[in-house]
């Protein structure tokens, strides 16, 4: 399939989009994202996050190094955080359903220098930041290329998967879309 511009919502379809969005699930698709650092991606993570003024905690903060995957699952539930982590465990629809999730983003491992990846996490940071309504119950990954491979819930309950990448010049680019029905 060959690269496409991603659609955009003129205002009042965005004004609509994100009060339906509201409605569905409880508060603004505009609130600040708040993330749970896994223990596989390090607590330099959570200070990097600090720095860029995010709200964020790390599993060692809440107990919960070396638990089970279920627990944290659990917590980021509780308090609507965004998991951050290296485990695809987390994306594994049989294990834990889209529609049970908060939101879950898996980041590359460093076999390049976290340095060389740090490029992709800050743009992962500013293109999420305006609004944690664009990972709520979605599952992320993020490939050292810079890929975001992205499945989430649309609106009507079905399953939705766009594969999409940043260009230099800040303009996201559509490399697939894919809705997968109930």
């Amino acid at each position: 399939m060959s690269w496409g511009v991603l659609d955009i919502l003129s205002a009042p379809e965005w004004s609509e989009f994100t009060e339906r969005f509201s409605k569905r699930y409880g508060f603004s698709y505009y609130k600040k994202p708040r993330f749970l650092v896994d223990e596989n991606v390090g607590e330099k993570a959570v200070q990097f996050l600090k720095e860029m003024n995010c709200n964020v905690k790390g599993v060692w903060a809440e107990g919960l190094c070396g638990k089970s995957d279920e627990q944290i699952v659990r917590l980021a539930r509780k308090e609507k955080r965004i998991i951050l982590t290296h485990d695809t465990d987390f994306i594994d629809e049989r294990l834990y359903p889209l529609k049970l999730c908060h939101g879950v983003v898996v980041l590359p491992h460093a076999s390049q220098s976290h340095s060389a990846l740090e490029p992709l996490f800050t743009d992962f940071i500013h293109f999420i930041k305006p609004g944690a309504g664009f990972v709520h119950q979605a599952k992320m990954r993020i490939s050292e290329n810079g890929i975001w491979d992205i499945t989430y819930l649309g609106f009507e309950g079905r399953k939705i998967q766009k594969i999409i990448q940043l260009r230099k010049d800040g303009v996201t680019t559509l490399v697939l879309k894919h809705e997968i029905k109930k």
